[in-house]
This record gives structure tokens, C-alpha cells and sequence, in this order.
């Protein structure tokens, strides 16, 4: 049973504004700011783009009984839109969600479903677009709930900010449900460890928001110590030696104080052992998350001798969530040296707006040739990288979407959603496109070089005929649905 459009206006933003409103935020929180699940019967501020037709309806629901149907649509960015400048704020990140699903009895298309904002600077009249995140060819169908999901942070004042769920068929029809907006709010405390403190050893750095003690452990061999021998500042520092990997040395548990998507400042003042030869140190983060383990280096390698501390210093920006995250000193090569660390410091870096009032690379190059960069559909969510790219750039291209193992991962399948997604912003934004090279021999599917039955192909006649045939048909679906932005391949 459908139920007829509403458009509540003044009062579904004054609603917005006073459930932003009612959270405290705490440090390293996530705080929703908006969610709608269309259970009061109304739209709840949705409204129809183009000629978009919606309706609240309970014959599907991904939570409790209602849905928003989307029908009546003739153009890709028809679709249900929300004025999302009322609850956005200029240099937050915000995590952006949406269930959606396709109404049954639709043919098949190679589909995809996008999440997008159109935002229009202060003293512009031109509107922009940012992605916020796509679903795969095909990904959505009429037999379950898919989640599109992204992070926006919106770094330049406006005077028109909507977000809507379009599709690359003109005509298809769906239910949007579950809709949050989530304010992601960084851990800004950091931390300081000297060293001067008998606490836990010597190896106490700071307490964590639990009450619990965040102190310096040992990996592998490794033997910590506070000592008074050397130090950088004030009179102690902590010693490691009996080193037998690389990897040995001393660990911080971390967990809490750095937050997805924020940059932070590391740094940490090192010195070699007496009589241990040059060597270069690193500091790298260990991240967990749900069982799966990934190392990303934080500070890179750094030369240091035993004639005096050095600074060991770098930008990071946290490139996910964690339920473990430890904070790891180590050496490049020298398995075996020993070291000292004093003064280790992470502090919050504060997001940098782009520079303006300097020419344009694209403007100052006009003359000679185009000037371009590679994308992909994570960078194109953040307005300031947009800003940035928009203001240099005249064309982009895209870094692994477009590769043929991504793009055509099985014969039968097509997965133009990332594609589509990063050509769409091109269109969107006045840029042209450069597409990957179709013959190479990385990011090839294994698939373009065995039979049926997943066999290797032997090189007779025949089988370079069959690879030949696969590469132009791989090629004659790919190169049309781009030509209108792609100006090389």
C-alpha cells in the first residue's frame, strides 16, 4: 500500500537541526546526526528530483515496515534528493548510508546505483557534484537490501548542499530505507611519553579513556629498560636491546587515539647504542580490524646514528577503523642494533583547506598540454580533493577501476560501478578522461587465457583466434559506454 507524497520543509529541518542538537559529542565518538527509516508515514524531507515520483510504502522494508519508493523516473540523476545543509557542517566527516533495493519485475540492466551530493559553492553559480559511494554492475537487485556507504567532509562554504541516490538506468525503480548520517568526531588528546616516571617500570606513556595504563612492551626478543644513560629531554629515556628481527623492539598500544579518515603529527627523538653502526629507524602501526591484520608505516625510514638524537617525524592519516592498533618502533635493516626512544608524540593535525589564490596548473599550461592526475572513487567523495582537483586539473584518469581484472572480472560479467562512478564525476565536473591501456600484460583476468572448464589455454591457432575475439569484445563494450568523456586510451 503506497501513501501519499509529503514534503514536511521548514519542519523536517527544524527536526534535523534539533536531533543534531540533542548529542554531546565525546572525543573519538561517533554521533548520528540524521536517520530516516519512513516509519511515520511521511517522506520525512525526501523529495522527488526530475520527474521522480515518491511514495512511502510497506510492501518492502530493510528495518520495521516502511520503505520510500522511487518511480516515474526519465533521466539517471532523477531520483528521491534531501536538503542536507541544514545538518552539515563544514569540516566534519561524516559517514553517509543508505539501504536500497530494486522494485521487482524490472528487466535486467547493467545497472548502478550512486549516492551523490550536489553542492554549490558560495559566489558560484555552477553546481558540483561529489560521490559518495556506488554499487556494483548488478549489485542491486529486487531480491535483497544492499547498504551504499561513504565518507563526505565538506570543505568549502555553500549555498546549496543535496544529497540524492540516482541510477545509471533512466528508468529504474527502487526503495531507499535506513538512511543515516553519522558524524565521525577525532580523538584530538594525542599523547606524550618521556620517559620520566617510575610507573609500570619506566614504561608507562598515558592512561587511556577505560582508566587502564597504555604501557611500552616488547615484541619478539626485545628487552625494554628506563635509563638514566641517555636522554633527549629531561634525564631518562627507554632502551631496547637483545634484538634478534627487524621487527623487534618496543610496542604501544594506541587504540582510541587515532580515528579513521583524521591526519595526526608522529614523532619520536631516537639514538643509537654506543658503537652501534649508522642505521635507519620506522615507525609503523599494526591494525586489526575483525580478524584481518594490515601494517602501514607512519613515520618512514629514518637514518640514525649513536652521535646524537635525531627526530623521527611524519604526517599519518588513519586509514581505517580498528579494534587493535598498536603503535611499533623498528629498524630498516639492523636486526640486531639496539636503540634508545624519548619524547614520542602524536597529536591531532587539523584538516589544511586548499590554496586559492595561486594560479591555475590547467590555466598557466593551456599552451602546452593538459595537465591531469589519477582518482578513485574513495578520493572523489572528499569535497576538497574535488575543490583541488577542479581548480588544477583538466583531466583525470581512473587508477584500478578501469583496469580490465576490475572492470570484466568474469566473460559473462561487467562491473562498471566504480567506473561509472569516477566517469560521472568527470561529466559532472567539465573534465575529460584518459582510459587504461586494453592490452598489457598486468591486471589481465586469468579468465581471457583458459577455457570453459577453467584450463590454462595451450597456444594453438585457434586459442590465439579465441583471445583475440575476448579482447574485442572486451574492448567494444568498454570504449562506447565512454566515449562521450574519454578522449585516449
Amino acid at each position: 500500500m503506497r501513501q501519499p507524497l509529503s514534503l514536511p520543509g521548514t519542519r523536517a529541518r527544524t527536526a534535523l537541526l534539533l536531533a543534531m542538537a540533542a548529542f554531546a559529542l565525546p572525543i573519538a565518538a561517533r554521533a548520528q546526526v540524521v536517520h530516516h527509516d519512513f516509519e511515520d508515514g511521511t517522506t520525512q524531507g525526501w523529495f522527488g528530483r526530475g520527474t521522480a515520483i515518491l511514495a512511502v510504502t510497506n510492501e518492502a522494508a530493510a528495518t520495521g515496515l516502511n520503505s520510500l519508493e522511487t518511480t516515474g523516473r526519465t533521466a539517471p540523476w532523477n531520483g528521491p534528493g534531501l536538503d542536507v545543509m541544514p545538518v552539515v557542517q563544514k569540516d566534519l566527516l561524516y559517514q553517509i548510508r543508505v539501504s536500497v533495493r530494486l522494485i521487482a519485475g524490472q528487466a535486467t540492466l547493467q545497472d548502478t546505483l550512486r549516492m551523490t551530493i550536489e553542492r554549490r559553492v558560495a559566489g558560484e553559480t555552477a553546481d558540483r557534484f561529489d560521490s559518495i559511494a556506488a554499487s556494483a554492475t548488478n549489485g542491486v537487485t529486487s531480491g535483497s537490501w544492499v547498504t551504499l556507504q561513504g565518507s563526505y567532509r565538506l570543505t568549502t562554504d555553500v549555498t546549496k548542499l543535496i544529497l540524492y541516490v540516482e541510477s545509471t538506468g533512466a528508468t529504474t525503480e527502487y526503495y531507499i530505507d535506513d538512511f543515516r548520517i553519522t558524524e565521525v568526531v577525532p580523538d584530538q588528546s594525542g599523547f606524550v611519553c618521556d620517559f620520566e616516571t617510575d610507573r609500570n617500570g619506566g614504561r608507562f606513556c598515558f592512561t587511556a579513556q577505560d582508566g587502564s595504563d597504555r604501557n611500552w612492551t616488547p615484541l619478539g626478543t626485545a628487552v625494554l629498560a628506563n635509563v638514566t644513560e641517555e636522554a633527549h629531554g629531561g634525564t631518562r629515556s627507554l632502551r631496547a636491546t637483545g634484538r634478534t628481527a627487524v621487527w623487534q623492539g618496543p610496542a604501544l598500544n594506541i587504540l582510541g587515539k587515532m580515528t579513521r579518515g583524521f591526519r595526526y603529527r608522529m614523532t619520536v627523538w631516537a639514538k643509537l647504542a654506543a658503537g652501534e653502526p649508522d642505521t635507519s629507524l620506522r615507525t609503523t602501526v599494526e591494525r586489526r580490524l575483525s580478524g584481518v591484520t594490515s601494517f602501514h608505516t607512519v613515520i618512514p625510514n629514518t637514518p640514525v646514528t649513536a652521535g646524537q638524537w635525531v627526530r623521527m617525524s611524519a604526517l599519518f592519516t588513519m586509514p581505517g577503523d580498528a579494534d587493535f592498533l598498536s603503535l611499533k618502533v623498528e629498524t630498516a635493516t639492523a636486526a640486531t642494533a639496539s636503540f634508545y626512544i624519548d619524547d614520542v608524540a602524536l597529536s591531532y593535525a587539523p584538516p589544511v583547506p586548499i590554496q586559492t589564490d595561486i594560479p591555475s596548473l590547467k590555466d598557466v599550461l593551456a599552451g602546452s598540454f593538459t595537465i591531469g592526475g589519477a582518482v578513485d572513487v574513495g578520493g572523489i567523495a572528499s569535497a576538497r580533493h574535488n575543490d583541488l582537483m577542479r581548480k588544477h586539473l583538466d583531466t583525470i584518469t581512473a587508477e584500478h577501476s578501469w583496469k580490465f581484472a576490475p572492470i570484466h572480472p568474469t566473460e559473462a560479467t561487467y562491473n562498471f560501478g566504480p567506473a561509472d562512478t569516477i566517469a560521472n564525476f568527470a561529466r559532472q565536473n567539465g573534465l575529460k578522461m584518459r582510459g587504461h591501456t586494453f592490452v598489457w600484460h598486468q591486471q589481465t583476468p586469468d579468465w581471457v587465457f583458459r577455457d570453459a572448464g577453467g584450463v590454462d589455454l595451450t597456444p594453438t591457432p585457434e586459442n590465439k583466434e579465441l583471445v583475440l575475439q575476448r579482447l574485442e569484445s572486451h574492448i567494444r563494450t568498454v570504449v562506447p559506454r565512454y566515449a562521450d568523456v574519454v578522449t585516449s586510451w
